[in-house]
């Protein structure tokens, strides 16, 4: 309400987390289009609570994933946060069926892209959409036995997808068509040179603190 007051709703506003919202509020961000960012590590670390997703869902709401930022969340993974997702729906509603894994994979995708007004771009593979595509290794032991051929569905790629995957996995990413990794390998900046200088911005920053 206080929010809605100075004018801080409409699909331009982008809320995250949304833990405490009760069913008047989820009405109201539901009639104004408000968007919503779920961000459950962070959540988790800093026991904010658990937000109620198949609530603001149910409601209407577009609500994608997030990680909030590194202080509280550290990892910024996006796998951990699909599964952390998933998981704690389950948890909230003590329903083991609760947010199933395609519709955690579409949170993750076309609602993010949603959230943040670019789904007439990216969020899905469609004709006359950006060609953003990630190609995941599924031929590893933590996925397996997995299923295939006849037996294989989109429910069960979404279930391997959500509950095994971890970015290791992740062996090429293409954004808009161009490739920024391939083979597990960053194509345009160097992996140790970008560990090197966080590493000595974190002493630099530590030292301000510490004096």
């Amino acid at each position: 309400e206080a929010l809605a007051s100075y004018g801080i709703v409409g699909p331009r506003a982008v809320l995250a987390h949304g833990v405490q919202l009760g069913p008047e509020e989820l009405a109201t961000a539901a009639e104004q289009e408000t968007r919503l960012v779920h961000c459950p590590s962070a959540n988790l670390k800093l026991a904010s609570g658990v937000a109620p997703v198949v609530e603001i869902r149910r409601a209407g709401v577009v609500m994608g994933i997030g990680a909030d930022g590194a202080p509280c969340n550290n990892r910024m993974d996006p796998w951990t946060e699909i599964r952390s997702a998933a998981l704690l729906a389950k948890v909230r509603s003590s329903d083991a069926s609760a947010l199933p894994a395609l519709d955690v994979l579409s949170m993750a995708t076309l609602d993010g892209a949603r959230v943040l007004g670019f789904s007439d771009r990216t969020g899905s593979l469609e004709i006359g959409k950006r060609a953003d595509v990630i190609v995941v290794d599924r031929d590893v032991l933590h996925a397996a036995p997995g299923l295939s051929g006849s037996l294989e569905t989109a429910e069960s790629v979404a279930s391997s997808l959500v509950y095994s995957t971890v970015a290791q996995d992740i062996r090429h990413v293409f954004v808009d068509g161009d490739c920024l990794v391939r083979d597990r390998t960053p194509v345009r900046f160097d992996r140790q040179e970008v560990l090197h200088r966080a590493r000595a911005e974190g002493e630099r920053l530590a030292a301000m603190v510490l004096g």
